[in-house]
């Protein structure tokens, strides 16, 4: 009931701010209105045809002017960065320099952060330099004693202008994780990824599909700004498998040369410590459902529906010697910060809540998810999975998979939270099979087990640009 009281909350407070910046609208309007009818038609003054058509035009001019501001300061910045994109288009290149950014420059993580570190500690002839466009990261980096530019400052276009790679993990049609304004055609941007996907993305993506306009419109604005490329191609893609470089080819037009195969950077330095066997007195279990980008299903409802019951789960996990963690999506991590203050009430249950998930993942015994990318990662540890298919039908009429179930399940499936707790006791009682089956899952989308990928993909990159030899 409190989380239901809480969620409830939180979207009466966001639509309270909406209906009162709508009122302001409304009443402004309403002045106007019943200023210009006292003026010219005293008749219609104080009458309900200028209150409904005060409300009508206050509805549509919020709206209007919401969008308004948004294209206007877009449109303003490209036509103050269309020169700096010609004009870096002729300064030279300065070899070994390297960027690298992640989540639309808002984070420090991902495949890009581990290389990133990789070439700070092992290669320091490489000039690695991390972009971002937030503040608060720029300064943990630089305590970090870490080499970071802020992404639109001086220094970041200049750095920007003249990379030799960029390295990154996200892309959207409206932002990259780096200064794509002044990255032309002489850099080569190798797109990290965040993970090998069970749901389509990309142009495969039932949310991509009948935009024929919005394509139009896409090709038109990429013609006058070219900068605007770099957020819908890449020159390299990073695979970790054959069979996953499948499903990146026909979400983003990719053809076999455009691919470096290769495993995650992010997952060095997890396995290398997993490999050690570590005694716990209470075993640890995360459950990390994959990132809800709808409005039709969210988080929230995971915890809510289902048989959810966190008193009972947290009675479970005293009984079998658990610690229970959730790790919610970092974009999805806002919506649930009253869920969040509701676990803190619990000894056994906690919110996983680290910056990078990939520096914590081999402290966890078993993974609960559902179709989240991080469970072809976590195969890696031959540890068990236990797949939360609470909304499998639905999901998959929404957002579809690039695989048959049957096909890439190498775990027991759980459709409410009672299931859960019943697998639970079978995977902690070791009476679950399917090692063999998780073994086979590896193979095929997870092609390189060892703790060097970083490494493995730097002597690809050089492969791609030849390093100059030491003078």
């Amino acid at each position: 009931m409190k989380l239901t009281y809480l969620r409830t909350k939180f979207y009466v407070k966001t639509s309270l701010k909406l209906t009162f910046g709508i009122f302001c609208v409304f009443f402004i309007c309403w002045l106007i209105l019943s200023g210009l009818a006292a003026l010219f038609h005293p008749k219609l003054y104080g009458s309900r045809e200028i209150l409904f058509i005060a409300l009508g035009f206050s509805v549509l001019s919020a709206v209007l002017l919401r969008s308004i501001i948004e294209f206007s300061h877009m449109f303003v910045f490209y036509i103050v960065n269309f020169p700096l994109y010609w004009i870096s288009s002729v300064i030279p290149v300065q070899r070994r320099l390297w960027i690298f950014g992640s989540r639309q420059g808002t984070s420090f993580s991902e495949n890009p952060k581990h290389l990133y570190l990789y070439l700070c500690e092992q290669r320091p002839e490489i000039k690695a330099l991390w972009v971002t466009k937030k503040w608060s990261v720029l300064r943990e980096l630089k305590g970090r004693g870490l080499p970071c530019v802020y992404a639109y400052s001086p220094a970041g276009y200049y750095y920007s202008a003249r990379a030799e790679c960029v390295f990154f993990s996200h892309t959207k049609k409206t932002i990259t994780d780096f200064n794509d304004y002044v990255t032309t055609r002489k850099t080569i941007r190798v797109q990290l990824w965040h993970g090998t996907p069970m749901k389509k993305i990309g142009t495969e993506s039932p949310r991509q599909k009948f935009r024929a306009f919005e394509l139009l419109v896409g090709k038109v604005f990429r013609s006058l700004f070219p900068f605007l490329n770099n957020r819908f191609g890449y020159d390299k893609f990073l695979a970790p498998s054959i069979e996953t470089s499948k499903s990146f080819k026909s979400a983003f037009n990719l053809s076999d040369i455009d691919f470096l195969f290769c495993g995650y950077p992010k997952n060095d330095v997890w396995l290398a410590r997993s490999s050690q066997p570590v005694i716990r007195k209470r075993r640890r279990v995360v459950y990390m459902p994959t990132w809800r980008n709808s409005d039709w299903v969210d988080d929230f409802q995971l915890v809510r529906d289902y048989e959810f019951s966190i008193q009972r789960l947290e009675e479970f996990c005293e009984i079998n010697s658990i610690d229970f963690f959730f790790r919610f999506h970092p974009y999805a991590m806002r919506k649930m910060q009253s869920f969040a203050t509701e676990v803190s009430r619990f000894q056994r249950v906690h919110i996983e809540n680290t910056e990078d998930i990939y520096e914590t993942l081999d402290t966890f015994d078993i993974l609960i998810s559902d179709y989240s990318s991080v469970i072809f990662d976590y195969l890696l540890s031959g540890r068990p999975v236990i797949y939360a298919w609470f909304d499998f039908d639905s999901y998959r009429e929404k957002e579809g998979f690039f695989y048959e179930s049957k096909d890439v399940v190498a775990g027991t499936v759980a459709y409410n939270w009672l299931e859960i707790e019943e697998q639970l006791e079978l995977c902690l009682s070791g009476l679950t099979e399917g090692k063999e089956r998780r073994s086979q899952i590896n193979q095929r989308f997870n092609e390189f087990h060892s703790s060097n990928n970083s490494e493995r993909l730097c002597s690809l990159i050089e492969l791609i640009v030849p390093m100059p030899s030491a003078d």
